[in-house]
C-alpha cells in the first residue's frame, strides 16, 4: 500500500506502513478471542448492490446508537450500507434488529495488507468513523483511492490529543486526511482544529437525535401490571466498580421501601455470571431476567442478562442510574433514558457528554451524585413523588423537537461528500493556515 506524502510526515508514514507490515502475518494473534473469527481477512459476504455503499464504523454499544441514528439520516436514493463494530456486545445488539440496507460487516485491522484487501472487497464511496476512531493506514489509503472520510459526534480526550500532537507533522497528516469533522462540541472542535482537520463543525451529541429504542409492548404490560415492579429503578450500562455501590444503594432503599428493586444491566451482559455470585454473596436475593420475566417479590435485585431490552425497562421506571459515571469512564449515555421518561442519574465523571453535561444538570433534567447514600436519596424522592419530574418531561419534549434540525445539519454536511459536490482539502503543511472553525450557535445543540 503506497504511502504518500514528503518530508517529516511522509518519513513517519513509510516507517508506520512498514513496522505494520511486518507484523501483519502475526495479526490474528494481537487481536481478542470475541473478534478472531476469520472476517478481519476474508469477506464471505457480497458488496451490496447499490450506487453508493456508506461505510460506517462504530466501536461499541454506545458508538452503535449514533451510528443507527446516522444510517437513518443518509438514507435513501438507493445506498446501502456496511456497518462494522468491534465489540462482541456491539455486534449482538446490532445483529438483533436488522435492517434490509444494513449489512454487518467485519472490521478491518489497520495493517496495510488487511486495509486493502478490505477497501477491494467492499469499494466505500464513503467512511464515516463515530466518535474517536483513528486509523492512520485505513485514513492515508482512502485519501489514495480518493474515497472521502469523515467523523460524526467526534470526540477526543485531552491526552489523546497530546499524543497526537507529539507526532507532529505525521499526526496532522492524519487528520488533514478527515473530509469533514463534525464535533460534539466547541472545545472538541477545537481539538481536532489544532491537529490539522481543515473542515469542522460543531453538532452537539448525534445520540440526542436518536428515535427512542424499541419497546415490547407485551411484556412493558406485565411489568405495570405486577406488583413487584412498581418500585422498580433501572442501573443502566454498569461497570465493574459501579455495581457494589448500587447494590449498596438497593439495600438502603429497603430501609425506607420495602418494594423497592433494582433492575441491574450491566454494559457488558457476558458479566452476569460474576455479577450474580458477587451480588449473592453479599447477602443480596438475585433473580436473573433470563429465568424471570418479572422478579419474584422476594427478590432484591433484577439481574439484566440479555441485550435490547433497555427501551422497555427506561419506559416502565422513573429513574436510572447510567453507568461509566462513578468510575472514570466519562459516563454513558443519559438521552435514552430522558427520552423514555426515566430521570437520569450520574456520578461525577461526564467527560463524555460535553457540554451537555452542565445544561441537563441546569434545567433539572439530570441528577448528579458522588455514593451510594445520595444515589439512594434521588431515587426514594422519586419514588415518593411517583414520577420522573417535570424537567425531564420537558428535555423529553425539547428531544423529539430537535431531531428534525438535528438530522438536517448532519445531512448538509454529509451529503456533498456522497455527491462529490465536496472537493478533498490538500494536507495541511506545518506552516499551513486552517480555515475558521464553524461553531454559530444556531449549528449547536446547546441552551435550548
Amino acid at each position: 500500500m503506497p504511502v504518500e506524502g514528503g518530508g517529516a510526515a511522509g518519513l513517519c508514514a513509510a516507517v508506520h506502513a512498514g513496522l505494520a507490515r511486518l507484523l501483519e502475518p502475526f495479526a490474528f494473534l494481537l487481536v481478542r478471542d470475541g473478534c478472531r473469527d476469520g472476517h478481519l481477512a476474508r469477506h464471505p459476504a457480497p458488496r451490496p448492490p447499490a450506487r453508493r455503499l456508506v461505510w460506517i464504523h462504530a466501536v461499541s454499544v454506545g458508538e452503535a446508537v449514533a451510528a443507527r441514528t446516522t444510517i437513518d439520516i443518509l438514507r435513501g436514493d438507493g445506498r446501502r450500507f456496511l456497518l462494522t463494530v468491534t465489540t462482541p456486545a456491539a455486534r449482538a445488539l446490532m445483529a438483533r434488529d436488522p435492517a434490509p440496507d444494513v449489512t454487518l460487516g467485519p472490521s478491518p485491522l489497520d495493517l496495510p495488507g488487511t486495509v486493502a484487501r478490505f477497501l477491494d472487497h467492499w469499494r466505500p464511496d464513503l467512511l464515516v468513523l463515530i466518535e474517536s476512531e483513528i486509523w492512520p493506514l485505513m485514513l492515508l489509503e482512502l485519501e489514495r483511492r480518493g474515497i472521502p472520510a469523515a467523523i460524526v459526534n467526534a470526540r477526543l480526550s485531552a491526552r489523546s490529543a497530546r499524543r497526537w500532537r507529539w507526532l507532529g507533522s505525521y499526526g496532522r497528516r492524519i487528520f488533514a486526511t478527515l473530509d469533514c469533522v463534525l464535533a460534539r462540541d466547541v472545545q472538541m472542535a477545537g481539538r481536532y482544529a489544532e491537529l490539522g482537520a481543515a473542515r469542522v463543525a460543531v453538532a452537539g451529541d448525534i445520540k440526542a437525535a436518536a428515535c427512542p429504542l424499541p419497546v415490547e409492548d407485551d411484556w412493558l404490560a406485565e411489568l405495570r401490571a405486577s406488583p413487584n415492579t412498581r418500585f422498580l429503578w433501572l442501573a443502566a450500562s454498569t461497570h465493574e466498580g459501579e455495581e457494589e455501590i448500587v447494590a449498596e444503594a438497593q439495600r438502603l432503599l429497603r430501609q425506607c421501601h420495602a418494594g423497592a428493586r433494582l433492575a441491574l444491566a450491566p454494559r457488558h451482559p457476558e458479566r452476569a455470571d460474576h455479577l450474580d455470585a458477587m451480588l449473592r454473596r453479599t447477602g443480596l436475593v438475585v433473580e436473573r431476567l433470563s429465568l424471570a420475566r418479572v422478579p419474584t417479590a422476594s427478590a432484591d435485585i433484577w439481574l439484566i442478562d440479555r441485550i435490547g431490552v433497555l427501551g422497555t425497562l427506561f419506559e416502565h421506571v422513573h429513574a436510572a442510574f447510567i453507568g461509566g459515571s462513578l468510575v472514570p469512564l466519562g459516563g454513558h449515555n443519559p438521552f435514552e433514558a430522558i427520552r423514555h421518561g426515566a430521570l437520569p442519574v450520574m456520578g461525577p465523571f461526564l467527560e463524555k457528554l460535553g457540554d451537555e453535561a452542565a445544561r441537563l444538570r441546569a434545567s433539572g433534567a439530570l441528577a448528579i451524585i458522588a455514593d451510594a447514600d445520595e444515589l439512594a436519596d434521588h431515587v426514594a424522592r422519586v419514588f415518593q413523588r411517583g414520577h420522573a419530574g417535570e424537567a425531564v418531561e420537558c428535555e423529553r419534549r425539547a428531544l423529539a423537537a430537535m431531531r428534525a434540525g438535528k438530522h438536517a445539519l448532519v445531512a448538509r454536511e454529509l451529503e456533498p461528500l456522497l455527491s462529490g459536490d465536496s472537493e478533498r482539502e490538500p494536507p495541511l503543511s506545518d506552516n499551513s493556515e486552517r480555515e475558521p472553525l464553524l461553531s454559530d450557535d444556531d449549528e449547536r445543540d446547546t441552551g435550548r
